[in-house]
Formats: C-alpha cells, sequence, structure tokens
C-alpha cells in the first residue's frame, strides 16, 4: 500500500481499438452464387452453381487480391455439374474497381458417365458484383466458354 500521502494515479481500463470498416485489408472466406449462359458441345445452355473462396485482400499492394476457389455449378440441361479448384490473383484498377484471373483444374460430373477432367481459366471484375468470362478445355478435346456473374459476400474475416 502507498503512503496516504502519495498521487492517487487513475487507472484507465483496457482499450480494444477498433477496426476501421473503411480498411479491407485481411483475410476472408467469400460464398455465393453464380449464373452464367454457356457455349458448350456446340449449343447455349445455364449454368448455375455456388463458390466459396479464401481470399488475403491487400487493397493497396499491386497483387490486391490472392486466395483459392471452389466452385461447383450444374449445367441445365446437359443433367451434369462442373466443379473447379481455382488459383486467384487480383489488382486493383482505377482506384474502385479489382480485377483479375483464375485458373485451375475441373471435372465434369455426370451420373451415367466416367468424370471428364480439364482445365479453365477466368477473367473477372469485382464490381460489387462480380461479372467473368470462363474458358475451359476438357480431356476429350472439348471446350466451352461460360459468360456470367457471381454474387459473393464475404462470411468470415480473419
Amino acid at each position: 500500500m502507498g503512503d496516504p500521502g502519495d498521487p492517487v494515479v487513475p487507472v484507465s481500463p483496457p482499450t480494444t481499438a477498433l477496426r476501421s470498416s473503411a480498411d479491407l485489408d485481411g483475410g476472408y472466406v467469400w460464398l455465393g452464387a453464380t449464373g452464367a449462359a454457356t457455349r458448350d458441345d456446340g449449343t447455349w445452355d445455364s449454368v448455375f452453381g455456388l463458390e466459396t473462396a479464401v481470399l488475403r485482400v491487400r487493397e493497396h499492394a499491386r497483387l490486391g487480391v490472392v486466395g483459392l476457389g471452389l466452385a461447383g455449378a450444374r449445367i441445365a440441361s446437359a443433367e451434369r455439374w462442373r466443379v473447379s479448384v481455382d488459383a486467384i490473383a487480383g489488382t486493383r484498377v482505377a482506384h474502385r474497381a479489382m480485377v483479375g484471373l483464375s485458373i485451375g483444374p475441373t471435372v465434369d460430373l455426370a451420373q451415367l458417365a466416367h468424370p471428364v477432367y480439364g482445365a479453365s481459366a477466368m477473367a473477372w471484375a469485382f464490381v460489387g458484383i462480380t461479372p467473368y468470362v470462363r474458358v475451359g478445355v476438357r480431356s476429350d478435346g472439348s471446350a466451352y466458354v461460360d459468360l456470367g456473374a457471381q454474387l459473393t459476400l464475404p462470411i468470415a474475416r480473419f
């Protein structure tokens, strides 16, 4: 105990600095829906699916987004699924939009057929929603092009 003549020093409660909501730097888990028109097997069709991604965002760095994504989409009239795993990289342009590329392996799955493996590359722009163009080739020699959009939201930040 101190002397009764010692000055009393007030003790402040510990504070936690809140992060500015404008600071988007950090790690994220994203989840969203995808819809596209696809040119596949010589005809146009629709594709709808889900995508999840784990991303690292550094807004002011040259390489502003890096991550890994997993997507699954149903091709409407073909009764098959397309699954892809993508490496994701993006950069900021015009102080607003993030543009980038995703590339990785794919597999087409159908109930009465063997899996067909392939690869795809996607160019995208994040402007609230994410319009994209995906081009893919498969081991059977066929190819496809998707023109679509994703609506993804962060579900966790780390």
